[in-house]
């Protein structure tokens, strides 16, 4: 008799999640061009500013699953939102009136890095009690069905959008965005809070966690092989694209190609998994993104046009990131209920240090080898990892 009003709950869940995603197409775009188009910002400070947005994850990474596991769930989301909000208007606000300045962008990128690094993690925890466990693979699908169509329409529109107003008035829309978002999160069902134990103790419970269970870890060792390969050969890979003789347009063309692939990896994930098994479309999806990726060097050995090998590629890998990630989620979020936001937590923090040390790797192979073989190098090591995992049994 609860099966109702929890659908219903996760119905707005969704378009919360799915209004979210609208503004921070607009908010990932429009915060480096503000610094670029309103405060002539140079390559170094772009740097620093995506430096700020990340570096949360490797300094809180596990600290925020003890903080989601001591507070409730739907607090933490609420808080993360509101605070985005607050954050974000004040760029608009300062450059009206001509006090913006880099410092100010930088420190709001750390701290809507803080508050996304607290939403993630609450948000996978959260999802579980929000759903039934039998229709919880079902919810992971319909949210990555919209996280896909974000990423495949939402670069344009932002790019509209901002280039109508200006990048620093279009941080309104994400700002109104969130603001939504944690209105609509205040009226679904609260959770307690599930873990009262000393600080110091949850600190490395989630990392233990995950190193007890063999599935999770497993889990976990293949997202940060595959986040290391694919960080290492991302670094590289516009630089190959214009290499191979591909405009803008036509990049623009290959993410969008793969952005529809991974939609369709989302829609088709509950036939495949009935037709395969579980375990085998992961498996599936494993050998997908490791040979998309794989076969990039090949836009320079082939015969074949650059754009159709890039396109060929990023769907291969866009698909079985979703066969491989929807079941993945699923799992984890079966896990121990009152220990996810440590679970989580210790997760997201592996996988963004596995690719915080990817990209760091690709500065230094840039050096001493040509962009085609830092994508070989990064693709060696995402394709050994899958390979791994394929001959080991559950």
């Amino acid at each position: 008799m609860h099966t109702s009003p929890r659908r219903r709950a996760f119905v707005i869940f969704w378009i919360a999640q799915t209004v979210s995603l609208g503004g921070l197409q607009i908010s990932g775009l429009g915060l480096p061009l503000t610094a670029l188009t309103a405060l002539s910002a140079d390559t170094r400070t772009l740097a620093v500013l995506s430096a700020a947005g990340t570096a949360p994850w490797i300094i809180f990474g596990l600290a925020v699953g003890t903080v989601v596991d001591r507070f409730p769930r739907r607090l933490l989301i609420m808080i993360s939102h509101l605070g985005r909000t607050a954050v974000l208007a004040t760029i608009p606000v300062c450059w009206l009136f001509g006090v913006l300045s880099v410092t100010q962008l930088i420190m709001v990128a750390g701290a809507v890095g803080i508050l996304a690094m607290i939403f993630e993690t609450a948000y996978h925890a959260y999802l579980p009690y929000l759903v039934p466990a039998a229709e919880l693979s079902a919810a992971n699908r319909r949210l990555a069905i919209t996280d896909g169509a974000a990423r495949a329409s939402g670069p344009a529109a932002a790019g509209a959008v901002i280039q109508s107003v200006g990048a620093p008035l279009s941080m309104i829309i994400p700002a109104a965005c969130h603001l939504f978002c944690g209105a609509a999160t205040a009226v679904l069902p609260a959770t307690p809070a599930t873990s009262r134990r000393p600080r110091a103790a949850d600190l490395l419970e989630g990392a233990r966690l995950v190193w007890r269970d063999r599935r999770l870890r497993r889990l976990v060792g293949q997202e940060m092989a595959f986040g290391f390969g694919f960080a290492v050969a991302s670094a590289a890979l516009l630089v190959s694209y214009a290499d191979a003789g591909l405009s803008s347009s036509m990049i623009g063309l290959v993410i969008g190609i793969g952005a529809v692939a991974g939609i369709a990896g989302s829609v088709g994930s509950a036939r495949i998994g009935t037709l395969l098994g579980t375990e085998a479309m992961m498996r599936l999806g494993l050998v997908l993104r490791a040979v998309g990726l794989g076969a990039l060097p090949l836009l320079f050995g082939l015969e074949i046009a650059p754009v159709v090998v890039a396109a060929g590629c990023r769907a291969a890998m866009s698909a079985g990131w979703s066969l491989w990630d929807i079941p993945r989620l699923t799992i984890m979020q079966s896990a121990a209920t009152d220990d996810l936001g440590k679970i989580n937590g210790t997760a997201l923090f592996a996988v963004r240090t596995a690719e915080l040390l990817g990209s760091s790797t690709a500065a230094a192979l840039a050096a001493a080898l040509a962009p085609p073989a830092v994508i070989m190098v990064g693709a060696t090591v995402a394709t050994v990892a899958a390979i791994g995992y394929l001959l080991r049994r559950r």
